[in-house]
């Protein structure tokens, strides 16, 4: 009740709360059409996490042709509003995708690059992505180093002296990765 009293009022942040908990069937059996209206609300209010959750929640839950195409639709008018929250999310997508109509390893970069130029500036995934995208478009000596620097990072971040097994399967994929590039190939989603 307090998120609709706030939500209607044209807040973003309880429009988004609202558009993910419909998604999610947090309020009882999932609500597609009436999350998409919220999660709309809120980017239209330009909430960019709602951007970033709606274009996720198109392209990897709902997962048809069209529903990516809009994802990527969301995140990339989101992009060009200078918000860095889908900027890794547009950059993976454009630099690594199975689907080659969904590549744009340029704009991949351009995305990646909002987030910052100093690879102190971002973190285990974000690195990784600048990685594949560097490798995307062709700059694999650059791809392999930034790689190494999501190793190392994403190693740091792993709290207590055992990874999750959750933890153990991304820094294999991570690690592997350097290799690839080593060997001049880029990623691509399998």
């Amino acid at each position: 009740a307090w998120l609709l009293q706030d939500a209607e009022k044209n807040d973003g942040a309880s429009e988004a709360r609202l558009g993910k908990a419909y998604m999610s069937g947090a309020f009882g059996t999932p609500d597609e059409r009436e999350g998409a209206r919220w999660y709309e609300r809120a980017i239209a209010h330009g909430n960019a996490y709602a951007a970033n959750d709606y274009g996720y929640w198109l392209y990897h839950r709902k997962a048809t042709p069209d529903a990516r195409k809009q994802a990527i639709a969301i995140w990339r008018k989101a992009f060009l509003a200078r918000r860095s929250s889908v900027a890794n999310e547009l950059a993976w997508i454009r630099c690594t995708s199975r689907y080659d109509d969904e590549l744009d390893p340029a704009e991949g970069l351009q995305a990646i690059a909002l987030l910052g130029t100093d690879s102190d500036d971002l973190d285990s995934f974000e690195l990784d992505t600048a990685a594949a995208c560097q490798a995307a478009n062709g700059q694999f000596d650059k791809a392999k180093t930034l790689q190494l620097l999501a190793v190392a990072k994403f190693k740091a971040e792993i709290e207590g002296d055992k990874p999750t097994e959750e933890q153990a399967k991304t820094l294999k994929e991570t690690t592997d990765r350097v290799a690839l590039y080593a060997s001049r190939k880029a990623y691509r989603i399998s």
